[in-house]
């Protein structure tokens, strides 16, 4: 039994433009080999775009290159790995920032960085942060411990800050030479 022709428009115009763009290929072939035998040449024409090639400088050996290597592909600063510090006796404030706090709903964590900010650590309730337990977590402010003492860290307004770099020291100059 012969298979049922499909007479869709569709089907049509997909068939009739096979056939053109077909047509175009085999008539390029044939254009493209009429003009090499003519021209004597057997090799497609070079194309001089005026762009000088750039010098190729030489590579340092490999040794230059390890110290990025050991780095670590997927720390966010791709700095060396810092050794860890004896703890001094300088104040935990003077060395650690309350960045953020955040509530995921099922836990709450406090960010502190470093002063330097070469640091950053996401600490959960009883985690450590050198010798001082994590205590408490609110919006405002994060409670650590030691034991015998106790740190409180408040989160920094940056409110406070904009308000400050807002105000027109032109203004404030001039109204201390009238006084």
């Amino acid at each position: 039994m012969a298979l049922a022709q499909t007479t869709s428009p569709l089907v049509r115009l997909l068939k009739s433009c096979m056939l053109v763009l077909s047509v175009a290929l085999v008539l390029e072939i044939a254009w493209l080999g009429m003009v090499m035998r003519f021209s004597g040449t057997t090799e497609a024409p070079k194309l001089d775009y005026g762009i000088a090639p750039t010098a190729i400088v030489p590579m340092a050996a490999r040794e230059a290159f390890e110290e990025s290597v050991d780095r670590s592909l997927f720390s966010w600063n791709r700095r060396p790995k810092v050794t860890e510090q004896p703890v001094s006796e300088e104040g935990l404030p003077s060395k650690w920032l309350l960045t953020g706090v955040v509530n995921t709903g099922h836990t709450t964590y406090a960010i502190f960085s470093d002063v330097s900010g070469d640091q950053r650590l996401r600490l959960e309730k009883g985690m450590y942060l050198e010798k001082w337990k994590l205590e408490a977590i609110t919006p405002e402010q994060v409670t650590l411990s030691d034991g015998d003492e106790t740190e409180e860290f408040y989160l920094r307004e940056t409110g406070q800050q904009e308000k400050t770099l807002n105000q027109n020291p032109r203004k404030d100059a001039e109204e201390e030479e009238t006084d």
